[in-house]
């Protein structure tokens, strides 16, 4: 008897895992104002002094991959500026390690949303056409497969910085980190989890590639709510990066464009 009181607190603790105070909607406005500014700033003075110093620089690749890095990036660092520094990102937005457990339930999670992805483009093939011209359009869609043939040692790295670190952090922190806790002030985990991966795929914005981001923003979202950290989501975000990557490098290999 003693010990049920402890059993239901732990069980009710482990259902609403976010305990951080609530994110509220000026919160919101001021970081995504702050996110605007910091990457329109960085944006202009990258364009600028690349005229300046270099003119033959902005024909190459280097600018626009540079650019979009520092858009990317801007979204953490304004966390950082609004939030508290990193215990406000940390604690407010639930980057952080929970358990090993967690962890790879966010794997298998992961795995059945891509593998309910495949099922999906495989019955959707009257619209989409055959799987392998879906593959070609969410790998020139979602990646830089056609800057890959050209690329130079720089265009690598700001390939593979922004791809498997810089972007999953932005959208995760974003996504299921600002906007889930917002959300979760006015409504219960299932609406959160609908309309955040609804807004998660329009930004995808093509319907072959809105397929995929919405299945894996639905599982994403339901890891967010389960352990209360993006740290987990944050791993399936570069996992399913790191993928479409190493499918892009495989495909230039085998098929040159």
């Amino acid at each position: 008897m003693l010990t049920h009181p402890r059993t239901k607190s732990s069980v009710a603790q482990r259902s609403t895992p976010d305990t951080a105070k609530p994110l509220r909607g000026v919160e919101v406005l001021r970081t995504l104002g702050t996110w605007i500014i910091l990457a329109a700033v960085a944006g202009f003075l990258t364009w600028w002094l690349g005229a300046q110093l270099a003119p033959d620089w902005q024909s190459a690749n280097e600018p626009a991959l540079l650019i979009a890095a520092e858009v990317y990036a801007a979204l953490p660092l304004a966390m950082l500026l609004t939030l508290g520094g990193w215990s406000g990102v940390r604690d407010r937005l639930g980057l952080h390690f929970t358990s090993w457990s967690d962890l790879g339930l966010s794997l298998g999670v992961w795995f059945v949303a891509f593998a309910t992805s495949a099922v999906v483009y495989v019955l959707a093939t009257p619209l989409l056409g055959p799987p392998q011209q879906v593959l070609d359009s969410l790998l020139h869609i979602g990646t830089d497969i056609t800057r890959l043939p050209t690329a130079t040692p720089v265009d690598l790295i700001l390939i593979l910085v922004r791809a498997i670190f810089l972007a999953g952090l932005a959208e995760e922190l974003l996504y299921r980190g600002l906007l889930f806790g917002w959300l979760r002030r006015h409504l219960s985990d299932g609406p959160v989890i609908a309309i955040t991966s609804a807004l998660f795929a329009l930004q995808h914005f093509y319907p072959a590639l809105m397929i995929v981001a919405f299945l894996y923003a639905v599982g994403a979202g339901w890891i967010r709510a389960r352990t209360g950290s993006t740290l987990n989501t944050l791993v399936m975000h570069v996992l399913t990066d790191s993928l479409l990557l190493v499918l892009a490098l495989v495909t230039i290999g085998v098929t040159p464009h």
